[in-house]
C-alpha cells in the first residue's frame, strides 16, 4: 500500500468537495463559538472479527472514554483511555492529551501526544492535529514522531493518519481513511448515525485492510455527553475530538502483543528479523 498516495488521494477528494459544497451550506454556526461548548465527552465500544497472515482468525476489540474541557473561549484540552485486546491474548492500554484551538465554523489545530503500553513493552507519540471544515465535509489529519520499546528492542518512527468525511445528514457520516503506524500500513471504510439528539447513542460500523492480509469488520457503540442536545456533526466539530488511543489501537494495537519466534512473527514497531531477533530496520 502506498501511504503518500492516499494521503494525496485524500487532499485532492477534500478539496474537490470544498468546492461543490461551498455555494451549499456554509458555517455550521450562526455566529463566533468556543472552541469548545462545555465539558462534555464520550465514551465508546467497538470489535469485530479480523484476520492477518500466520495467524487464525480471531475477534478484536477495544474500548475507550474521552472528556473535553474548554480553557477561555478559544482553547482546548482533551485526555482520552482506552483498552484493546492484542494477538498474543493479552492488553494493550494507553491515553493521550490534545490542546487545541478551534474556530468550530473552519478548523482545529493543535497537538496531540501520548503514550500506550502492552505486557511486553510500551510507545510514546507525539505531533501535530489539524481538522478542517467545509459544509458537510471535513478532513482529520494526526501525525508525527512514535518511539517504540517492544521484545527488548527501541526505535522511532512516523505516524500518521488522514481521514475525508461526509455528513449525509447531520446525524449520518460516512468517512473513508489511511494511517501508518510503525510501518504498518491501513486503509478503513466507516459510519457513524445518531440515533437521538437528545439520547445521544450512535451506532459505527468500520472496515478494514492492511499490510500482511490483514482485513477486519467492526460493529461499535458511542455514547456522547454534553451541555447540551445537538447533531452528530456539531458535536465532531464544537465538542470533543476523536478518541486518537483507539485510532492508534483501531490501525495496528492489537499486533504489538505478536510474540516473536521467527522472521513471520515481526510486527510494527520490530519489522525486521536479522537472524536472531526483530529489529526496526533504518
Amino acid at each position: 500500500m502506498n501511504f503518500g498516495a492516499y494521503v494525496a488521494g485524500l487532499i485532492f477528494a477534500f478539496a474537490v468537495g470544498c468546492v461543490g459544497t461551498s455555494s451549499v451550506a456554509a458555517d455550521i454556526t450562526s455566529g463566533p463559538l468556543p472552541a469548545v461548548s462545555g465539558i462534555n465527552g464520550k465514551i465508546e465500544f467497538e470489535g469485530g472479527p479480523y484476520a492477518i497472515d500466520a495467524f487464525n482468525g480471531s475477534t478484536e476489540w477495544k474500548g475507550g472514554a474521552s472528556l473535553s474541557i474548554p480553557l477561555g473561549e478559544r482553547f482546548g484540552l482533551q485526555g482520552d483511555l482506552g483498552v484493546a485486546n492484542t494477538i498474543a491474548g493479552s492488553s494493550i492500554r494507553g491515553g493521550v492529551l490534545h490542546f487545541y484551538t478551534r474556530d468550530p465554523s473552519a478548523y482545529l489545530l493543535g497537538v496531540t501526544g501520548g503514550g500506550f503500553w502492552t505486557d511486553n513493552g510500551d510507545a510514546q507519540a507525539i505531533g501535530p492535529e489539524v481538522e478542517l471544515y467545509s459544509g458537510r465535509f471535513s478532513f482529520q489529519a494526526w501525525g508525527g514522531y512514535l518511539n517504540a520499546n517492544f521484545n527488548n528492542v527501541s526505535g522511532g518512527k512516523f505516524f500518521g493518519f488522514g481521514d475525508i468525511s461526509y455528513y449525509a445528514t447531520e446525524n449520518f457520516r460516512l468517512n473513508v481513511g489511511v494511517r501508518d503506524v510503525a510501518d504498518f500500513k491501513t486503509a478503513h471504510i466507516g459510519a457513524e448515525y445518531l440515533l437521538s439528539e437528545e439520547t445521544p447513542l450512535a451506532i459505527t460500523l468500520n472496515g478494514k485492510i492492511g499490510d500482511d492480509n490483514y482485513r477486519a469488520a467492526d460493529l461499535g457503540l458511542r455514547f456522547y455527553f454534553g451541555p447540551t442536545a445537538k447533531s452528530l456533526m456539531h458535536r465532531h466539530r464544537e465538542d470533543d475530538p476523536p478518541n486518537r488511543i483507539l485510532d492508534v489501537f483501531d490501525s495496528v494495537g492489537s499486533q504489538f502483543g505478536k510474540p516473536l519466534t521467527g522472521p513471520d512473527s515481526c510486527v510494527p514497531p520490530a519489522t525486521h528479523w536479522n537472524g536472531s531477533f526483530c529489529e526496526i530496520p533504518e
